[in-house]
């Protein structure tokens, strides 16, 4: 799976590669798009980065090309919403994504809406994402703090259908310390 972030948020591009009877490679994918309504997509800035470097030859013009570009495994946009952060990552090779609800700030802006899958909540309070391929799970919801003594104390969290997106339903927390929101792909 590739991940692209974009100015709109993160397209998932799923792909395999079939061989042919003749031998031939065939390329088959799904793509679909995870965008945050309402939210500023300000530019993000690279924390960890890959040893993955891209090029970029568009066009016939050389001074256009882009070469050894450097790619991250971690990616973090800075107030997405007023007062929330949205950090990328992968976890053994796995996309994810945690929403940082700064003191006072309230969750509930956070929006997701899918384009080009279709997604439903499960009873389990995750996300189910159909696409060519199977169902891939945005759940098991990870929402903590950390308290005075830094403890982590985990905050029950589950996605909730709001109109066309989805949102976050939250147990009680303490409204003064940061918030950590990280639902599992």
């Amino acid at each position: 799976m590739n991940i692209w972030i974009t100015d709109r948020g993160i397209v998932h591009d799923i792909h395999n590669i079939q061989k042919t009877t003749h031998g031939e490679s065939i390329k088959k994918g799904h793509a679909f798009s995870m965008s945050l309504p309402g939210a500023l997509l300000p530019k993000g800035f690279g924390i960890v980065q890959s040893p993955t470097v891209i090029n970029y030859f568009l066009g016939n013009v050389p001074l256009a090309w882009r070469t050894n570009v450097p790619s991250y495994s971690t990616v973090k946009i800075p107030l997405v919403y007023d007062g929330i952060d949205i950090v990328y990552s992968f976890d053994d090779g796995n996309p994810r994504y945690d929403f940082h609800v700064q003191p006072g700030t309230d969750p509930s802006k956070i929006n997701l809406a899918f384009k080009g899958a279709d997604a439903t909540t499960l009873s389990d309070g995750s996300i189910a994402i159909q696409t060519r391929f199977g169902t891939i799970n945005h759940g098991k919801i990870h929402a903590f703090q950390f308290d005075d003594a830094g403890v982590k104390v985990s905050v029950p969290c589950s996605f909730v259908k709001s109109g066309n997106s989805f949102a976050f339903t939250l147990a009680e927390y303490d409204k003064s310390k940061t918030l950590i929101i990280d639902p599992l792909v």
